[in-house]
């Protein structure tokens, strides 16, 4: 009888872990070729690679299961979150030149076709003696949890309302 009931317990922890509770997320972000971006912020800063581990972060809280994806590529059975970054406000200078902002477009993608888009765009708010990446990683860490919160009701998973 108790190895039945362990038997049991085995099936309720295993097979509710299916492609719904994983998301595949975009690691690096895309810029979009119009984004305007100086040098200095550049090199102090890859953004790109800052916003898709933050959303990434917030995103694996929610899907547990989730993955970093470079590509998009031969992913046709999986849910594909796209980033893009459409629009980066940052002068060089910390806090002192500022404030930050980020300006993201979340397409998630299966079979091959774009389902759902959010766009959404976050300041950085202050921080006393903050430089620019810092604050550009707030906003980042903003925007990761604002499409954690969004996805699964797109995806319409039954996960918690807030990141862990």
């Amino acid at each position: 009888m108790k190895a039945g009931v362990l038997i049991a317990l085995i099936f309720v922890v295993v097979l509710p872990c299916n492609a719904a509770d994983r998301v595949l997320v975009q690691v690096p972000a895309v810029l979009d070729p119009h984004v305007a971006l100086s040098d200095g912020v550049k090199r102090e800063c890859p953004v790109e690679s800052l916003l898709g581990n933050q959303v990434f972060r917030m995103v694996s809280m929610k899907f547990p299961r989730s993955l970093q994806i470079e590509k998009p590529d031969g992913t046709e059975k999986e849910s594909v979150l796209a980033l893009t970054i459409l629009r980066i406000v940052a002068a060089e200078g910390g806090y002192g030149s500022g404030p930050k902002s980020l300006s993201v477009r979340a397409d998630l993608i299966q079979s091959g076709k774009v389902i759902a888009t959010m766009e959404k765009e976050r300041e950085s708010g202050f921080g006393s003696r903050w430089t620019t990446c810092a604050l550009l990683e707030h906003a980042a860490a903003l925007i990761g949890r604002d499409i954690a919160n969004w996805l699964p009701t797109v995806l319409g998973g039954q996960v918690s309302t807030e990141p862990r």
